[in-house]
């Protein structure tokens, strides 16, 4: 199953992005690093430690390499978007 992550507020910096995975979803910062590697992140809304961080930590954890490659995606098409403007 393909991942697709999505901008969810436009007010927000352009590598933040979101992701569904069932009925959670995660909160990212993705970005391309100066050697082309996609460096992907969770912007965690919960204290470390707490049943609701971990449960984070375990879907990112289990479907890494979908979001990693989703990710790829959509900072390509926000950086194909800048080069038309």
């Amino acid at each position: 199953m393909a991942l697709h992550l999505y901008k969810y507020d436009s007010d927000l910096p352009a590598e933040c992005f979101a992701v569904d995975i069932g009925r959670e979803t995660l909160y990212l910062t993705a970005n391309r690093k100066s050697d082309g590697v996609i460096d992907v992140s969770i912007n965690h809304g919960y204290e470390p430690g707490s049943r609701a961080y971990k449960r984070e930590c375990q879907l990112f954890a289990m479907r890494e390499k979908g979001i990693r490659q989703a990710a790829a995606t959509a900072i390509a098409e926000l950086e194909a978007a800048k080069a038309v403007q």
